[in-house]
């Protein structure tokens, strides 16, 4: 029996793992901030003296939000949790930790950046910054943790007020697509993020790369998804720019990851299962 810990399964990306992950009949550790508090190095000791753990996915992060100013106590519980995690390296196989195209400044162009510009950048926000941190951490040092770098993520349990899942629910309604300023970004559907754990798992070797960007080879902005959504919706509502000049990129390389050949749904296809479920419900 394979043994996963997943983290922050309170959060859109643990509580996508623990769906997926167990459906392979995998048995899951399921915690967050009240369960195990990643924080809490002795709670973290404990817990690895109690189970045997062969992966964990760390899906627990403070801050992030782009409505929301990350402070520098956000800063300090992102570096501890994986600090935490990485202590117990040798008590697992693997850690799938989930990095950000924040990592490479947002102040600067991001257009698809390589995985390699990592060290070129120092962001000054905190969350971009604890982010670059781990990331170099990862790549510096530890042959059995992998950073899956998001500049964007999509699923159907991903809240309401995310972009494509609030887009969708607003065509539905028959209601006009928002969009706050256009620009080019990358979006990876969750279950092909979980295709790539998948495949570490099956085919694991540390040739593999520790740092991947989460992207597709094609690039689409905001105003490309919203009119796919339209079309998708046989919706003919108007879309809502409210900024009507273009924001900076938010893309990464795609290269690394084409170059594993894993077989991914893609943006498109992502969008319509989110679509499908989001009629079924």
């Amino acid at each position: 029996m394979i043994n996963i810990l997943i983290t922050g399964c309170n959060g859109f990306i643990g509580q996508s793992a623990v769906q997926y992950f167990k459906t392979l009949g995998y048995n899951i550790y399921e915690t967050n901030r009240q369960t195990l508090n990643v924080e809490n190095a002795t709670q973290v000791k404990q817990f690895f003296a109690s189970n045997r753990v062969d992966y964990v996915i760390h899906g627990a992060i403070k801050g992030g939000r782009r409505h929301q100013e990350d402070n520098y106590h956000d800063f300090v519980t992102n570096i501890t949790m994986f600090k935490n995690l990485l202590e117990h390296s040798g008590q697992y196989k693997l850690m799938f930790s989930f990095g950000s195209g924040a990592e490479f400044d947002r102040r600067m162009d991001i257009s698809s950046i390589n995985e390699l510009e990592l060290f070129n950048r120092q962001p000054e926000d905190y969350y971009g910054l604890a982010k670059n941190i781990i990331a170099r951490e990862i790549a510096k040092h530890n042959d059995n943790v992998i950073n899956l770098r998001l500049f964007g993520c999509f699923g159907y349990l991903e809240d309401n007020t995310r972009f494509i899942k609030n887009s969708l629910i607003s065509a539905l309604k028959g209601e006009q697509v928002t969009i706050h300023q256009n620009k080019k970004m990358d979006f990876f559907y969750i279950e092909d993020l979980w295709q790539v754990i998948k495949f570490y798992i099956e085919n694991y070797k540390k040739t593999l790369p520790k740092d991947i960007n989460m992207c597709y080879s094609e690039k689409a902005s905001l105003l490309e998804i919203a009119f796919q959504i339209n079309m998708l919706t046989n919706s003919n509502r108007q879309v809502i720019i409210k900024e009507k000049d273009n924001c900076k990129p938010y893309t990464g390389s795609s290269q690394r990851l084409a170059n594993l050949g894993i077989e991914l749904c893609g943006l498109n296809a992502g969008i319509q299962k989110v679509f499908k479920t989001l009629k079924e419900v």
